[in-house]
């Protein structure tokens, strides 16, 4: 291929993010599947510098400041959910690691609680406040 190729596949690009606005990540699994096409397919080389990938966006998570949480934690009457809201922001731990934890994992005596295949499969230890 030649330049004029490129040229198209940027003109493309530029029609994924005017017109029909995608995401920088969707953006890039369009490329990364041109890309697959172009070299594998059609056997040509591919330009990173003429096609770069498209940088995506870092969104921050928003973090309630401690009067909202204690709002949230002092609005629940049921005793279980309370101590789930608490559990939960004393440690640290994932809605799925809480989900999974069994009484055995909790260790009063070392204020500790072990978490058993948390996130990639790994096992971990947390605070118990």
């Amino acid at each position: 291929m030649d330049d004029t190729d490129f040229e198209d596949i940027q003109q493309y690009i530029l029609y994924l993010t005017k017109e029909r606005d995608l995401s920088s990540a969707t953006i890039n699994n369009y490329i990364s599947a041109i890309k697959f096409f172009y070299t594998y397919v059609l056997e040509n080389e591919w330009s990173p510098i003429k096609v770069p990938r498209m940088k995506i966006k870092q969104n921050f998570p928003v973090i309630p400041s401690r009067e909202e949480i204690w709002l949230l934690i002092n609005a629940t009457d049921n005793l279980k959910h309370k101590a789930i809201l608490l559990l939960t922001y004393g440690s640290g731990m994932r809605v799925s690691e809480v989900a999974k934890l069994k009484i055995g994992d909790i260790s009063s005596k070392r204020m500790s609680i072990y978490i058993d295949k948390a996130k990639h499969d790994t096992n971990r230890y947390t605070i118990l406040s």
